[in-house]
């Protein structure tokens, strides 16, 4: 699981809509293979199924967040980013009374997040 973590968290990253160019991207890096511990690759259709069939909503709800607060705090740190972050979340209709964030308050939640985060991903990319 902590595999398919990294490599959904590396799709979300460079903001690929499919399955596809997560795979081709992969083919073409063998250091990033490696990095992410994965002695084969994957095809399309068992990364859509991963995807949309094995994690639940609330993990890619995770998987992105955590995407965007890499994002938004490297390029806060001056570090090249493969894409520019969305700095609104994407919030599904939910039944809760939580208030909705000011940029500032995402920000803190964000480095909140990422510290968690940096013991999984961290070693992925490093």
């Amino acid at each position: 699981m902590d595999t398919l973590f990294r490599i959904f968290v590396l799709k979300e990253l460079y903001g690929w809509d499919h399955e596809t160019a997560l795979v081709e991207y992969l083919n073409r890096r063998p250091d990033v293979r490696e990095q992410l511990g994965l002695e084969t690759i994957p095809n399309q259709s068992t990364l859509w199924r991963s995807w949309h069939n094995r994690l639940t909503e609330d993990l890619r709800e995770i998987i992105q967040a955590a995407a965007r607060s890499i994002l938004v705090n490297a390029q806060e740190e001056g570090v090249s980013i493969p894409r520019e972050p969305d700095r609104k979340l994407s919030r599904h209709d939910r039944d809760t009374e939580e208030p909705d964030l000011d940029n500032q308050s995402i920000l803190e939640q964000t480095q909140k997040v990422t510290s968690h985060l940096n013991h999984v991903v961290y070693p992925a990319f490093s």
